[in-house]
């Protein structure tokens, strides 16, 4: 989890068959994976109506992807370690830079 701050301590736990559970500063969250992070693939986890205190995971979300959870009220990060996470007495945000190609 490497988008969460150093003093920030988490452990994680298995889960079920769709989501692991981590607790970070002392807050239970689920993890849920969905891979290629498309809008498509947001809004069907969307419409299971995860609990707000889910975090979802991917290789790389969507600008329309990240919009739809950020709305919803749902916790995202993904592998390039773009991130945002909002819970009581913790906030991450995290963006991707974009190089000018110099």
């Amino acid at each position: 989890m490497n988008v969460l701050p150093r003093s920030v301590e988490f452990e994680t736990t298995a889960g079920g068959e769709t989501a692991d559970e981590i607790v970070v500063a002392g807050q239970d969250f689920e993890l849920h994976w969905i891979g290629e992070g498309t809008l498509g693939r947001v809004q069907e986890l969307l419409g299971r109506r995860p609990p707000r205190s889910t975090i979802v995971v991917a290789r790389h979300l969507s600008p329309g992807a990240r919009e739809a959870l950020s709305e919803a009220g749902i916790g995202w990060v993904d592998e390039t370690g773009a991130a945002e996470i909002a819970a009581p007495g913790l906030i991450v945000l995290s963006i991707e830079v974009v190089s000018s190609g110099r």
